[in-house]
Formats: C-alpha cells, structure tokens, sequence
C-alpha cells in the first residue's frame, strides 16, 4: 500500500516548518517498508492517483503509556452492584463501600489498601483487559503498568503480576506490556514494612528465577531471561519518618541494579517549599529527588545498569542504560529557579538517565486541597490555589531536563474521572501549561509518544512491540 504527500513530525529542536516536505511511503503488512521525497504535486484530476491520495497525511509516532496502575483502575465502576459470577464462576468483588467520601489522598491509600485484598484473577483480568483494550484503541503500542506487591495485596501481589503477565502474552505484537512490581505501601516502617519488603523481594526473586530457568531451557539464542518485571516502583514519601524515606530510595536502587531492573519512584508527592538557604528548618523540606541522585551516584547507577539487548521489530543489538523515572514531583514547583538549575546539573553531569513524569489529572484533583472544614475553606480564596503538578514544557525548554506526560489511573480514587486517553492529555496541556503555538503542539504530542517511550527505556525508532 502506497500513502502520497505525508507529512512527518519536524524532529525536536528542527527549525524546518512542519509542512516543508512531503513524502510518500510504501507499507508492506502495516509496517513502512521505504519512504521516498514525493515525486511529484498531486492533481485531483490525475486518474492515475486515488482521490484518498490527494490530500496530504499527517503520520504520527504512535503513542505511550509511561505511568499506568494497572491493578486499581475502574475500581470505583467494578462491582457497584453488587457481586456477581463471570463464566468461570469466579466472585467479582464488590468494591461500592470504598468510594471517595472527601477525596483526599490518605483515603485513596487507605480504601486502596482495602480494595485490593479483594482482588481475584477474574476481576483483575477484567478491569486490566478493558485498560488495555481502550488504551489500544486510543494508539497505544506501548505501556507501562504497576502492579502492586505487598503484605495486603491478593497473594501478597503474586496474583496481579500472573494475571498480567498473562495479559501482557495476549496483547503480544499490538500493545506492549512492560510490568511494574510497586511498592505502594511503606517498606521501612515497622512491622508493616518489614512484611511488605518481604513480599516484594520474594516476588522478585522468584521472577528472577523463573526468567534464568526460562533462558536455561530455551533454544533460542535470546540475549536476556524472559522475565515478567522489568521495573521496580517504590514510593518512599508513605515512610513515616525522612530517614524511612530515605532508607527506601537506597533499598530501591540496590534491588534495581540487583535484579538488572529500570527504577520508578513515586516521589515528593507536597507543595512544601524549599529554598536552599540552609537553615535546619528548611533542609528538613529539601526534596527528596535530591536524594534519589546522591544515591543514584554512590550506587554507580550510570556504569552498573548498563544493558544489551535488542529494541522491537528485529533492530540491532545495543548497549543502554536501564532508565530512571520520577512521577509526581509535585514539591518542584514550589522551587525557586536556583534549585531547578541546580538539579539539572547534577542529572547532566552525572550522566544520570532521570526522567520526570507530569501526572497532571491525578495532580491537579489531589494538590492544592484547602484544610478540611467549612472554616478553612471558606478562608481559602479559590484563586490562591495552586496547579500542583509539574510544568513539563517548562522543564524541558528553560533546564534541560526528559520529561513526558502520564495518565496515572483511571476511575479510582486517586482519579475517579477521565478515559486514560494519551491524546487527550497532551490536548489539556494546551491550557494548563498555557501552550498553543506549533512548537507547543509538538513538544507536547511528544510527551505522549517519543519522549514517554524514551522514559521507560525503549530507544528512538523502536518499540517493544515484536
């Protein structure tokens, strides 16, 4: 199949205008097999060109989830009705006793915790088959999910990481699933920490030694283990005191590199300010991304995550580094220009591979809340609440740094709104970040496409998708 007079996305940084060149391209099984400078201006009368051709095409990068729970979405839409039995006969359970009630950010974690020692194979399939077959039909090729391992969870998390494991086989060569094992729940505080690092390490080193058994037994002369978690998430702000936090982020770069995994923290998830100047009060309140990098550089994360593999569609063996990813970040904003200046020198000359995740449906329903009561509300003059979510356009002109745009959740408590629609969020982007000129346009489609692919570790031109 022949499409004529396409038009490309300029590359980053290109000065060329969008529309200066057109192409024609030759696809062969859905792939593009040659792309070649159009011959000629096509003329709607030319009986030798079909009228489908005439216009021009604009062909885009397909899109990327780089930050999707799979586990929890649809929870506040599953089940309201009461349980029911699917085909296997196997309970949906009944999650209508958990919906938001104030909608602040410690009863989404505690109704979360409760939800998921509910979740079944059957009810996770479902929820996470619906995710993946919208996010498909959206234009996502490639995603990456978290799923949630601890002390409460189903199996203590081994159930959601088989059932998506099995969902993972099944959208084999259309939507590629890269897992997630997140610790949503604390991991160093008390006893409850304890059994939650427990939990994820077992889960991990059971994966490690399914995916060694697995490469063992192969004939094929694949270069790493099949195994089902590519990622480590944790989330060190639930620690109840800095020096749990702390203690988390080290234990979470340790077990990446231990087990040849990315890293993705949930982090400095406040609108804390913090200024730099010195004082005891204040570097009580520096973020914590601080120290993720101090530990990123002890830990030699830049030399020892070194990875060779192949990217998608059979490409050439190549040597990266097993990215790192921050969602959230929310507290950046309240940083004066100094501190991000000097952030983003110590990710560029530490070579560090740190990308920042804007969340910005979560974000902006769960920052900037008012203290509860009608008093402090109506104190609160609506004007002075802040966005609360990172600046992505921001971030990458005036400091330098990768940033892309994530969905999040869909239909929980921590999002109960939106469709998880990639192109949709680059769309709001538009007014929350005050961003309508054509460069705009592309840097924020590229939030969504190429610059989240590039988070989550998969290099231009490639795709997980086999």
């Amino acid at each position: 199949m022949k499409i004529q007079n396409v038009i490309f996305p300029q590359p980053d940084g290109s000065p060329e205008p969008l529309s200066s060149r057109l192409w024609d391209i030759d696809l062969v099984d859905g792939v593009v097999e040659s792309i070649q400078p159009a011959g000629r201006p096509v003329d709607a009368t030319d009986t030798d060109v079909t009228k489908d051709n005439v216009a021009s095409h604009l062909l885009l990068p397909t899109l990327c989830h780089p930050h999707l729970h799979l586990d929890k979405a649809y929870l506040l839409t599953s089940g309201c009705c009461g349980a029911d039995d699917d085909s296997d006969g196997v309970d949906h359970p009944d999650y209508s006793d958990l919906l938001p009630q104030t909608g602040s950010f410690a009863e989404a974690l505690a109704t979360t915790r409760v939800a998921k020692t509910r979740f079944t194979a059957a009810d996770l399939r479902r929820r996470g088959l619906q995710l993946l077959a919208t996010s498909f039909a959206q234009g996502v090729t490639d995603a990456r999910v978290f799923v949630e391992v601890d002390a409460q969870a189903a199996g203590r998390g081994t159930v959601a990481v088989v059932v998506t494991r099995d969902l993972q086989q099944l959208f084999r060569g259309q939507l590629a699933v890269q897992v997630c094992a997140f610790a949503q729940e604390v991991l160093f505080t008390g006893a409850a920490g304890a059994a939650n690092r427990a939990a994820m390490e077992d889960v991990l080193a059971a994966d490690h030694r399914n995916g060694a058994a697995s490469l063992a037994s192969s004939a094929s002369s694949a270069s790493e283990p099949t195994q089902t978690i590519a990622v480590l998430g944790a989330t060190p702000y639930v620690e109840a005191t800095r020096a749990q936090s702390l203690q988390n982020i080290d234990w979470a770069v340790a077990t990446a590199l231990q087990y040849g995994l990315h890293l993705d923290l949930h982090l400095d998830y406040n609108l804390t300010e913090y200024t730099g100047d010195g004082s005891r009060e204040d570097a009580a309140n520096e973020p914590l991304i601080f120290a993720l990098l101090e530990a990123l550089i002890r830990h030699k994360w830049t030399e020892r995550a070194r990875h060779t593999g192949t990217g998608g569609r059979g490409s050439k063996t190549q040597t990266t580094t097993r990215t790192v990813v921050v969602g959230h970040m929310t507290q950046l904003t309240c940083l004066p220009p100094a501190q991000l200046t000097r952030l983003a020198a110590i990710i560029r000359d530490s070579r560090l591979p740190v990308y920042f995740v804007g969340l910005p449906t979560s974000d902006l329903y769960m920052m900037g809340r008012p203290p509860p009561g009608p008093a402090a509300a109506a104190s609160t003059a609506p004007h002075t609440i802040p966005r609360g979510t990172l600046p992505i356009p921001a971030l990458i002109r005036d400091y330098g740094l990768q940033a892309c745009l994530g969905v999040n959740n869909v239909g929980n408590a921590f999002t109960p709104h939106g469709t998880g629609d990639p192109l949709q969020l680059a769309c709001w982007g538009v007014g929350l970040y005050h961003a309508g000129t054509g460069p705009d346009a592309h840097l924020l489609y590229g939030a969504v496409s190429w610059r989240a692919r590039a988070a989550i570790g998969i290099e231009a031109g490639d795709t997980l998708v086999d």
